[in-house]
């Protein structure tokens, strides 16, 4: 029996044009550009809060001639996404019947972001975020936090690498497409 639910952020509960593919149609910044830095060791360090937003982005307006500041950059990339109303609409209906818990490599300035424009966090019962706790989401260290028995854990997560790792350590999951999808999905466990 599922006893807890655990959502991605990105590609699940956040939508939106990428970034990277934002910066390109107004900026003419190559795509490679922006994937570059989120490839980087500065960024892993940033998602595992080893450094800040700040650290990894300040220089790139001025790098690339942008007539922008470092916080009108981060408006841009923020508010050019969006959080899944219909998601959340799911997330209320199935915390009637389990605890649900919110995974996420994005560092928790991020978060906070689209907490305080949408009040995201209370549809959680618990955020995981690897900046606070220092490990990646699949990791073993973040897995642990999640629930005692595994076995009543599903993950829905929208890569395919992230949804292995969860199942390696013992997680039933679900590979998320579309709100739709999900729902026939979640039938088969019962939610």
């Amino acid at each position: 029996m599922i006893e807890v639910i655990c959502f991605d952020f990105d590609g699940v509960i956040r939508k939106g044009e990428l970034f990277s593919n934002r910066l390109k149609e107004k900026y003419n910044i190559p795509i490679e550009e922006t994937v570059s830095i989120l490839k980087s060791q500065k960024w892993k360090d940033c998602q595992l809060g080893k450094k800040s937003i700040k650290d990894v982005w300040s220089n790139f307006p001025k790098k690339h001639n942008l007539n922008m500041t470092y916080k009108e950059l981060i408006n841009f990339w923020f508010s050019g996404e969006h959080i899944d109303k219909n998601i959340i609409k799911l997330i209320d209906k199935l915390h009637k019947k389990s605890k649900i818990i919110l995974l996420t490599n994005n560092p928790s300035e991020r978060l906070k972001f689209y907490d305080k424009q949408d009040s995201l966090f209370k549809h959680f019962d618990k955020i995981i975020i690897s900046s606070d706790i220092g490990y990646f989401k699949t990791s073993p260290e973040a897995t642990k936090l999640i629930w005692k028995n595994p076995k009543e854990v599903l993950v829905i997560d929208n890569s395919e690498k992230d949804l292995e790792r969860y199942k390696e350590n013992g997680f039933q999951t679900i590979l998320y497409k579309e709100v739709s999808q999900l729902e026939k999905d979640l039938k088969k466990y019962n939610l």
